[in-house]
C-alpha cells in the first residue's frame, strides 16, 4: 500500500488543525457570548474565576496522582503474573516428555 504522507507530517497536520479549530470557536463564543459576562454588575466575577482555575488544577493533579499510582499497581501485579508464568515454564522441565511439551504449547 502507497504511504502518502509521513507519520509527523501527520501529527503535524492534526496539531494545526486542532489548534486552528479551538480558535476559531474561541472566536465564535467571544462574539456571541459578549452580553453574559456581566462586568458592568459585578467585581466578584475575577475572584470566583480565579477560584475556579485553582479547584479545577487541584481536581486534575489529584486525577493524575491516582491515575500514576494505578499504572503501578497494574505494573506490579503484570510482572507477578508473568514471573509466576516463567516459573511454571522452567518447572515443567522435571516433568514427562510428552506432557512437558504440551504444557509448555498451551503456555506460549
Amino acid at each position: 500500500m502507497i504511504e502518502f504522507f509521513s507519520t509527523y507530517s501527520v501529527a503535524a497536520m492534526m496539531v494545526t488543525l486542532f489548534v486552528t479549530l479551538s480558535l476559531v470557536s474561541l472566536w465564535i463564543v467571544q462574539r456571541l457570548c459578549k452580553p453574559l459576562l456581566f462586568t458592568e454588575h459585578t467585581n466578584f466575577g475575577d475572584i470566583f474565576a480565579n477560584a475556579i482555575g485553582v479547584v479545577f488544577s487541584l481536581i486534575l493533579a489529584f486525577v493524575a496522582v491516582a491515575i500514576w499510582q494505578n499504572y503501578d499497581k497494574v505494573n506490579d501485579d503484570v510482572s507477578k503474573e508473568a514471573n509466576a508464568l516463567h516459573n511454571i515454564y522452567r518447572d515443567l522441565e522435571a516433568y514427562p516428555e510428552p506432557l512437558s511439551t504440551q504444557s509448555r504449547n498451551l503456555i506460549r
